[in-house]
């Protein structure tokens, strides 16, 4: 193959390469400031397993994710407080005030589930190689 005819192949290649790469960038930025600084209604309620993110404690950088989270509500307390855990260290809240919590919104949140799609909520366990690969969901 001629090398001046593989360097362009590859000069093409990479560009395209390159700008899929910055366009899905601008669109996960795009989404995470819009999901930043969506407003949320202090007036909203959460129910027992939901979801949920707070601000993030002091003063962080302005490219930051401003939430921590996803949290999980684990009781409803009354008079727009909660309570609830960390989904990762189990650790618990006391009485968070629904004014610091906005629901956790995931992708699969925002789209609907077709007739023929399942969310799974964990894989339990796999054998076989290949095409023949099956999981215990």
């Amino acid at each position: 193959m001629d090398s001046h005819f593989y360097g362009k192949l590859l000069h093409n290649r990479l560009l395209t390469a390159w700008t899929a790469a910055r366009d899905a960038t601008l669109e996960s930025q795009s989404d995470a400031v819009a999901d930043t600084t969506r407003t949320h209604d202090t007036h909203v309620t959460f129910l027992v397993g939901d979801r949920v993110c707070r601000p993030k404690p002091g003063h962080s950088n302005k490219l930051e994710y401003h939430y921590s989270g996803p949290y999980r509500v684990l009781k409803v307390l009354g008079s727009g407080t909660y309570q609830i855990t960390d989904l990762e260290n189990k650790m618990i809240k006391d009485e968070i005030h629904v004014s610091n919590l906005k629901p956790y919104y995931t992708k699969t949140d925002l789209e609907p589930v077709e007739m023929d799609e399942y969310l799974i909520d964990s894989l339990l366990d796999r054998r076989g190689l290949g095409k023949d690969r099956q999981y215990l969901v």
